[in-house]
Parts: C-alpha cells; structure tokens; sequence
C-alpha cells in the first residue's frame, strides 16, 4: 500500500490536521445558517458543520 511507504514522521504530521483550521469546516451552526452560507448555489460549494442535534 502506499501509506506503507510514508515516514512515520510524515504519517504523524498527517493525522495532525485540525479540521478548524479548514476552510470549509465551520463548527456548530445551525442547519439554517449552513444554507445561508451555502448561497448562491454554485457547483462544488460545501461545507462541513458538528451536528447540534447528535454531539
């Protein structure tokens, strides 16, 4: 497999990434807002949110 071949180091450092400091990650908003953000509608837009209803 190709992950075999990564440096620990590497393998580390990867599985480090915080989703808050995505772009595209936003937290805990409302579904509302996540519409909200979400418009205009254009293809590829997305965003990623926590549930509120299931923590």
């Amino acid at each position: 497999m190709e992950s075999d071949k990564l440096s620990p180091t590497f393998q580390q450092a990867k599985a480090e990434v915080k989703l808050s400091a995505m772009p595209w990650f936003h937290g805990k908003i409302s579904r509302e807002m996540a519409e909200q953000l979400l418009n205009p509608r254009t293809d590829g837009l997305f965003l990623v949110r926590e549930s509120t209803n299931f923590p």
